[in-house]
């Protein structure tokens, strides 16, 4: 009722009225990453019957998660302009940027990563490029890499001084 695009508002009070149980309702958003349309619906409904411990703990997160999103922002921009320095085509999907073309709000998703789609034949040279600002295959040799690819058709990559991770992809078709 609460996370849904439209909030139905009357439901919500009514669970949160009755003997919701709080505690389970804040893990289970954390366990599904909707902890920010959770927090957009309770503010929808005023936060009424909400405990006072749900709301801190929810704008707490809320903080925390838009500079996370921030920081995600200026990190894709930081690899999309080495991307077109380099030549190679991309796209950025899921994360970030579903968040802002549903929402128009980059925090309004929970991710914990960059997606990038690459054409085909051209992941070893976005790798190249992405590694030139930090980012590293865990993988080890480009055999593993390589059948990652050919199997799962991505693999990742790890910046380890931000703890970024970045899902390299490939694409079906020219990006």
């Amino acid at each position: 009722a609460l996370v849904r695009p439209h909030v139905d508002a009357a439901r919500a009070r009514e669970l949160l009225h009755g003997v919701l149980d709080a505690d389970r309702l804040l893990h289970l958003a954390a366990r599904h990453s909707v902890r920010s349309h959770l927090t957009r619906g309770l503010a929808r409904v005023g936060w009424q019957e909400a405990p006072a411990w749900l709301r801190e703990n929810l704008d707490d997160f809320r903080r925390r998660h838009l500079l996370a999103s921030l920081a995600f922002v200026g990190e894709i921009r930081r690899v999309a302009e080495r991307l077109d320095r380099d030549g190679i085509g991309f796209i950025t999907f899921k994360g970030v940027a579903l968040a802002t073309h549903l929402y128009g709000d980059p925090s309004a998703r929970e991710y914990v990563d960059i997606d990038l789609l690459v054409p085909p034949g051209r992941v070893a040279d976005a790798e190249a490029s992405l590694a030139t600002l930090g980012y590293r295959s865990p993988l080890g040799e480009r055999r593993v890499r390589e059948a990652f690819i050919g199997y799962q058709r991505q693999y990742q990559l790890l910046d380890h001084d931000t703890g970024r991770a970045l899902n390299l992809q490939i694409g079906r078709a020219h990006v």
